[in-house]
């Protein structure tokens, strides 16, 4: 499959409908997400006594630290990204399941729809 690039759709042009501006967000449309500010950052090199970031990594025996730049593909912008996502998504096929058939159908809680749309609960990591 060939890897999607910003001449993929026609400029401005993006098929998915985000729930919100990420230019609210500046920190969604950064080149890295790094959910911790410089200032959140410091405060906690403080807290441990640092006052480098490679401190913390001091222990480790030079040789197994990752030196140079990762071998990555070229990136995409931000709707180019969410609509290559939404075709991959597309491409599923969805069954019927039958497994679990006759046990009791369960409900989810009304909040869980709540929770999750609060952004700063939406991260790659939780």
């Amino acid at each position: 499959m060939s890897s999607p690039t910003s001449s993929t759709l026609p400029k401005n042009e993006c098929i998915v409908q985000l729930p919100y501006d990420p230019e609210e967000h500046p920190r969604e449309k950064s080149r890295h997400y790094i959910s911790a500010t410089g200032e959140d950052i410091a405060s906690m090199l403080e807290t441990v006594k640092l006052n480098h970031l490679p401190e913390l990594f001091s222990h480790l025996p030079q040789e197994q630290l990752f030196k140079g730049n990762l071998d990555l593909p070229e990136e995409l912008s931000y709707e180019v990204a969410a609509d290559h996502l939404l075709r991959v998504s597309q491409k599923t096929k969805l069954h019927t399941s039958f497994i679990g058939d006759l046990l009791p159908v369960w409900k989810v809680h009304p909040i869980v729809g709540q929770v999750s749309q609060l952004r700063p609960l939406s991260t790659s990591y939780t």
